[in-house]
């Protein structure tokens, strides 16, 4: 079985796209995990089809799956690839705006004139059970104890691992810190989130790997 796929990455945040328009994915989860490794495969942090809309008010829908042939409800450096790819393959002018059919939901992308791609992330969540968090009640701060330390925090996505860079990330820390408009910095570079009348944008790169 061959699959024709486009490499693209949000500041080192890396993406296999395939244009599943026409035909559907014909890979399992195995299938997905193998294509996935960085050693015997492709490598990947997600995986992303890009589907017809079943949203009459988006242009195109895409699908999100992680390295280890998990679903993701959503990711801010991959919706931003997406419409990149869909400029390259002509299905989307060059600037401008668009609706995008996420698996979590429609989200609206601006394509911008010096090649980064805006994209609404929605209102930021706070209550501990829509994160979801366990935890009792609502904090600024909250601590976690192991073997008796208090530890710092890092991004760790859920299957995928630790990644260059991670745009829901970037919102999420702009919110917890109340800063607007803030630029965001992991070691693949920096984002920029604006979060103005409660709900949030992000602006960056997306990039092709040659």
């Amino acid at each position: 079985m061959s699959v024709r796929f486009s490499k693209m990455h949000g500041l080192g945040n890396d993406f296999v796209i395939v244009d599943c328009r026409e035909t559907p994915l014909p890979l399992d989860v195995a299938a997905i995990r193998r294509l996935g490794d960085r050693h015997f495969g492709v490598g990947f942090d997600q995986l992303l089809t890009i589907e017809k809309a079943r949203d009459p008010s988006c242009a195109f829908a895409y699908g999100i799956w992680n390295t280890d042939g998990s679903t993701a409800r959503q990711c801010g450096n991959g919706v931003r690839c997406v419409a990149r790819w869909l400029v390259r393959a002509g299905a989307l002018d060059a600037t401008g705006r668009v609706r995008l059919e996420s698996p979590s939901g429609p989200i609206a992308v601006e394509l911008l004139a010096d090649g980064r791609v805006r994209a609404e992330m929605g209102e930021p969540r706070f209550a501990p059970a829509a994160i979801p968090l366990v935890a009792e009640e609502e904090q600024d701060r909250y601590r976690i104890d192991v073997a008796g330390r208090e530890v710092e925090a890092r991004v760790w996505e859920r299957g995928v691992g630790e990644t260059g860079s991670s745009g829901t990330s970037a919102v999420a820390v702009a919110a917890a810190l109340r800063v607007s408009p803030a630029t965001v910095r992991f070691p693949g570079g920096a984002l920029e989130v604006r979060i103005e009348d409660g709900r949030a944008t992000l602006t960056g790169p997306a990039e092709r790997v040659p």
